[in-house]
């Protein structure tokens, strides 16, 4: 399991400039992604194809923050702990991330087609007394996932892995 901060991470400039992903990404040929407005809300662009976008021998360098419940970082952490014993390597999660996202970009379209069925839905509150709301909301979203998941071809027809 995480261990939580004990204080919080700087966030002035001074410390952005010693974050060596932030210089990284600073100096890279490459255009960044870019918030963009769609429907009054902010969105990432990526290519329509998330498929092409991983490209062999492609340094990880982006940071992304996640803010997990104590039973999704339990989940998180036992995925990570089964690939590093069936493995028998030191994996990271962000190994674990990069492999489950490289997994699904096969299934963006099917993906697309499930989240486009759960229709406009009203994101709820952070306030303590809708965690049930959180909850719910939440697993419609886990529920279309899996629907997408199941619902696309299989990688390859190697089944001796």
């Amino acid at each position: 399991m995480a261990k939580p901060l004990r204080q919080p991470p700087p966030s002035s400039s001074v410390a952005g400039l010693l974050d060596l992903s932030s210089a990284a990404r600073a100096i890279a040929t490459q255009p960044q992604q870019k918030p963009s407005p769609v429907n009054g809300r902010t969105r990432i662009q990526s290519s329509p194809h998330p498929e092409t976008a991983a490209h062999a021998g492609e340094t990880p360098h982006v940071k992304r923050q996640l803010v997990l419940t104590p039973s999704a970082d339990q989940a998180f952490s036992s995925l990570v702990n089964l690939y590093q014993d069936a493995t028998g390597t030191k994996l990271t999660a962000s190994h674990i991330a990069r492999a489950m996202l490289r997994g699904i970009t096969h299934c963006f379209d099917q993906l697309e087609r499930r989240a486009r069925k759960l229709g406009v839905m009203k994101l709820p509150s952070n306030a303590k007394g809708c965690v049930l709301e959180r909850e719910r909301f939440e697993a419609r979203i886990a529920d279309a996932f899996v629907d997408g998941i199941r619902a696309s071809s299989v990688i390859n027809d190697d089944t001796s892995i």
